[in-house]
C-alpha cells in the first residue's frame, strides 16, 4: 500500500518519538502497527543527540518521522538541533501525550457500575 503524499509505503513508516525532560531524552521507535523497534534514554546533551541520531540511523531516513513532545518547551533544544541538520520534526502537544498515557494505562474515567442494556419496565 502506498501513501500518495510522499510515495513511501505505509508498512515502511517508522516513528521515532522523543519525550524530553530537563536532563534526559527518552526515545521510542515504533512501526505502523505500534510495535516497538527500539528504545533509548540519553542525556539531554550533544552526546545524547549523537546517540539519538545513531539510533535513527538504523532505518532509512525517508521512512522515519521524528516526533517530539513539547517541541516549543522542553523539546526545543532537540528540535533546534534536528532542524539545523535538515530533519523535519512533528510537534506532539504535551496535552495530547498526557491523554494518550492516561488511556494507555487504563485509568481513564469509566463507569463504576454496568449500565442496563434496556430500561426496566414498571409493573
Amino acid at each position: 500500500m502506498t501513501d500518495s503524499s510522499d510515495g513511501t509505503t505505509v508498512a515502511a513508516r517508522i516513528v521515532l518519538a522523543v519525550d524530553p525532560h530537563k536532563a534526559s531524552w527518552t526515545a521510542a521507535v515504533v512501526d505502523h502497527t505500534h510495535r516497538r523497534l527500539g528504545q533509548l534514554r540519553v542525556p539531554a546533551s550533544r552526546e545524547g543527540y549523537r546517540q539519538l541520531r545513531r539510533l535513527a540511523g538504523r532505518w532509512p531516513a525517508a521512512s522515519l518521522t521524528w516526533a517530539v513532545e513539547g517541541a516549543h518547551g522542553l523539546g526545543l533544544p532537540l528540535v533546534e538541533r534536528l532542524t539545523a541538520d535538515g530533519i523535519p520534526v512533528v510537534d506532539v502537544p504535551a496535552k495530547l501525550s498526557a491523554r494518550v498515557r492516561l488511556l494507555a494505562t487504563g485509568t481513564a474515567a469509566r463507569p463504576t457500575s454496568p449500565m442496563p442494556s434496556q430500561p426496566r419496565s414498571r409493573r
